[in-house]
């Protein structure tokens, strides 16, 4: 008979199966707590890269629209109907010089119609202070011949633009029912003028869209806008972080001296979560700020006075400051001024203080911007 074998079978006994699993779930943990940081690096480069695109070319835009500007107003949205004005323009028919000039005194002006909300028929008023402040009845000639400069049949009235750029925080801060501005979103309205005709209170130009509709209607379109007046950096609190200056109560104040536009941008990525009980805006991670400094140039080199024109009168004796009267045209309405006493950049809130030129760090209220440029009269 055939000796028979006995085969034996080898294996893993159960033991061994529960420490090799062991094993592999203590290196399957390693490997993923080293690849979450990878991970993270690669989600905060990709935001902070789509972040920093977005901010760069809401920079661009302001500067581009601002920095050339002839003349700059600048009003949030709780000021707009009850704003206030303290106008350096001379009032011609109270001045008869006829000795040495003297400059104009301060006139005060109340602009808006004091309801609760900011409307159209306030942004107008506010428009035709900024016209009549800086264009009332200047002309230009139609030759600039030696000659014809003394012939006033040669001036006609000058038309020109008139912007009014807002920085949106919050849509409901400006009633206008036929648009639909929303938040984040830079809208732009234009007021054509002419220098002899006031502009309507129910003047209503449609707003541009100037954002790439993409930054807010796409899939991933997940970041908000905020804006705020002044420049400041980020500061942490708890979970969160607020720009410093609000936090602080630092004022935003606006120079004569150095006339430019000082703006602080944050992107955040939780929609809705941001806090004002504290008195400032806490946003919650991940979030970005970008401060952004726009140059005056024209009103810089004009050390924040706004530019003379020629402008007709009514039977004045008038000899604006630096002018001599032998200067003067043949004709005793028509007037060349050479220098304006308007300050060209002004913020507008509502008091009537002359040498008030601070406002706030604050994401709530809207900004806005009205401006013009010399090389659109006509």
């Amino acid at each position: 008979m055939k000796n028979m074998k006995r085969v034996v079978k080898k294996g893993f006994t159960l033991l061994e199966l529960i420490i090799v699993m062991a094993l592999f779930s203590i290196l399957m943990v390693a490997v993923m707590s080293m690849a979450d940081p990878v991970s993270r690096i690669f989600k905060n480069t990709s935001v902070s890269s789509r972040t920093y695109n977005y901010a760069n070319d809401i920079q661009v835009y302001i500067d581009t629209k601002l920095k050339y500007a002839d003349n700059l107003w600048v009003i949030t949205s709780d000021h707009i109907p009850d704003a206030h004005l303290v106008s350096k323009k001379a009032e011609f028919d109270k001045y008869v010089l006829t000795g040495s000039p003297v400059a104009p005194a301060d006139y005060q002006f109340t602009l808006g119609n004091g309801n609760a909300v900011a409307e159209n028929a306030d942004l107008a008023s506010i428009v035709e202070a900024y016209r009549q402040e800086y264009y009332d009845h200047i002309v230009q000639p139609n030759s600039t011949n030696s000659s014809a400069l003394k012939d006033p049949n040669n001036y006609k009235s000058v038309t020109g633009k008139i912007y009014v750029m807002r920085l949106i925080n919050d849509p409901d801060n400006f009633e206008d029912s036929t648009t639909n501005e929303i938040r984040g979103e830079i809208s732009l309205r234009t007021y054509d003028f002419d220098s002899f005709t006031p502009i309507s209170s129910s003047t209503a130009p449609t707003p541009s869209i100037e954002l790439n509709p993409a930054y807010f209607k796409a899939s991933d379109a997940v970041y908000d806008f905020n804006y705020t007046l002044g420049s400041s950096k980020f500061t942490n609190i708890g979970d969160g972080r607020a720009l410093e200056g609000e936090v602080n109560g630092d004022p935003v104040t606006f120079s004569e001296s150095n006339p430019n536009v000082q703006l602080s941008i944050v992107l955040d990525q939780e929609k809705g979560v941001s806090d004002d009980t504290n008195g400032y805006r806490l946003f919650n991670l991940p979030c970005t700020v970008t401060t952004n400094s726009t140059p005056l140039i024209n009103i810089i080199e004009r050390k924040g006075v706004a530019q003379g024109r020629y402008f007709w009168g009514a039977n004045r004796e008038i000899v604006t400051p630096g002018v001599d009267p032998a200067e003067k045209i043949q004709n005793q309405n028509l007037h060349k001024a050479d220098i304006n006493m308007s300050k060209s950049f002004q913020y507008l809130d509502s008091d009537f203080d002359a040498d008030n030129n601070e406002a706030s760090f604050d994401f709530t209220q809207d900004i806005f911007f009205i401006f013009s440029y010399a090389d659109e009269l006509k």
